[in-house]
């Protein structure tokens, strides 16, 4: 594919987009990533600077959002928790959706993220690979388990950043006890992969529903 046609289906898709009018088939060739920021900060894969890994969509996401509103994108399609999605927009945040050529990104099932995980992250990935077993099983609901055992829930936590001693950073992980349980909290915080994460490679809601298939691939500058 050309650049110039690249361009067309962008073009294509934005008017889509923008307008509503939803295609009978999915533009092809593209992907897209929803990328939150503060007003006035550049539009980023990611606002967090140190973030190695990314999840996104690809065109039949790209597909599916096309007349829906930006919370209905993040709550029925991506699978975000409503109230999370409400507190982000309340501290000010911004969303953009950002569209590009589709790359070599991997299915979002556990198997791909551990590789993924151990190749970006080479200095945790020996810890990591340890508990690949018990991680590649881990549901939505093991991750209740665990946060009924540790007496606290992983979104709290994470929404009060690194200021919190449980927030598990890349540099607390590396001095954190060698433990599956530290494993996932790794990959709460600091990976992304939050409630409803399930290494299938499709999002799921709240409710439990199948949503779309989800992509994972290391940010690019």
């Amino acid at each position: 594919m050309t650049t110039r046609d690249f361009k067309e289906l962008l073009a294509d898709y934005a008017m889509a987009f923008t307008t509503g009018r939803k295609p009978a088939q999915p533009i092809p060739s593209i992907q897209g990533r929803l990328c939150r920021r503060r007003a006035g900060d550049p539009v980023r894969l990611s606002d967090d600077s140190s973030r190695r890994l990314v999840f996104l969509g690809d065109h039949r996401v790209c597909h599916r959002i096309i007349g829906l509103t930006g919370y209905e994108i993040v709550t029925s399609v991506l699978g975000w928790d409503a109230n999370y999605t409400r507190r982000k927009v309340e501290a000010g945040l911004k969303f953009d959706l950002v569209v590009f050529p589709e790359s070599k990104c991997k299915l979002g099932t556990w198997g791909n993220l551990l590789d993924l995980v151990q190749e970006t992250y080479p200095e945790i990935g020996a810890k990591i690979a340890r508990h690949r077993a018990v991680l590649v099983s881990m549901t939505p609901a093991s991750l209740i388990e665990l946060e009924r055992k540790q007496g606290y829930r992983f979104l709290d936590v994470d929404e009060r950043g690194c200021s919190d001693p449980r927030f598990m950073t890349l540099e607390r992980y590396i001095d954190a006890p060698d433990t599956h349980d530290a494993a996932r909290a790794f990959l709460y915080h600091v990976i992304y992969c939050k409630e409803f994460f399930g290494g299938q490679g499709h999002t799921v809601d709240g409710q439990g529903n199948t949503g779309v298939p989800e992509y994972i691939m290391p940010t690019v500058s």
